[in-house]
């Protein structure tokens, strides 16, 4: 962990570059946004100000960390803070040199901002009652922030991959498919594939479909072929969720059809879902 923490200290130089730049109008809003969400901070108010997201694994606020909130609030003349529903706390509406300010000084009391947005697991939660609660197994919170840190320290790629099942750590991955129809593109042919999960691991279907050959539409991260340049969306549609109701013990199914590009190309297979 103590690793990880230098480098991420190393990190902060380029945020506080870029956020000046930023501010200077010298990089647009769209570009920023793809940069600062991986250090926890995204552009408020038209790109006016900013806001900062301070990551507490596990939601476990220590009065040292509560203490530092308090200070930088105070210091820094912050007229709003957030507690979220992820368990972060956020600050908002800063300037330029306050964000960067706050994020180095977090640092120095276990708070790192590192993946508090962008394309990442945004924070790692457990019940607040954890460790207290009479009739609870066991606490998770220990687990809670190990899988944390875990996290943290896979953050320069975020990425998964196919592995023997002889590699260390390596850990079964399972789904079945059915291919519905095909249509021909001017980016090639796109299958419509209906996917069943066996398993749940990060990633899973973006991975095992990339190592088979057949990329997702609009993955940036897996599909090597696709173009990196402009917004899309991931072309990976949750329709249907089932299962049994932890309290009520019945069976429950929601279903969302598949909307916009590219699945417009498939409004007739889609009506027969």
């Amino acid at each position: 962990m103590e690793q990880l923490i230098q480098e991420w200290r190393a990190s902060l130089p380029k945020f506080r570059e870029m956020t000046e730049k930023f501010y200077a109008k010298e990089v647009s809003v769209k570009e920023y946004k793809g940069f600062s969400g991986g250090y926890g901070s995204y552009a408020q108010k038209g790109g006016e100000a900013s806001m900062l997201r301070l990551r507490m694994p596990g939601g476990r606020l220590t009065k040292e960390k509560l203490k530092f909130i308090a200070e930088m609030v105070e210091q820094y003349h912050v007229d709003k803070a957030h507690f979220t529903t992820c368990q972060a706390v956020q600050l908002h509406d800063l300037d330029k040199d306050s964000v960067c300010d706050i994020m180095e000084k977090a640092v120095d009391v276990g708070i790192i901002t590192k993946g508090g947005g962008g394309d990442f697991p945004r924070n790692v939660m457990c019940s607040p009652l954890s460790g207290v609660e009479m009739g609870e197994y066991f606490d998770v919170l220990p687990y809670a922030e190990a899988v944390s840190d875990y996290l943290l320290k896979n953050a320069r790629t975020n990425l998964s991959e196919v592995v023997s099942k002889e590699r260390k750590g390596a850990k079964r991955a399972a789904l079945r498919y059915r291919r519905l129809a095909e249509r021909e593109t001017e980016q090639g042919v796109l299958t419509l594939a209906e996917i069943e999960l066996e398993t749940g691991r990060h990633h899973q279907i973006r991975v095992q479909t990339s190592h088979a050959g057949v990329p997702i539409w609009g993955d940036k991260k897996y599909n090597k072929g696709f173009p990196k340049r402009g917004k899309t969306e991931i072309a990976l549609w949750s329709y249907r969720l089932e299962g049994i109701h932890p309290d009520t013990k019945q069976p429950f199914s929601f279903t969302a059809k598949p909307e916009g590009e590219p699945f417009s190309l498939f409004s007739e297979e889609l009506t027969e879902l």
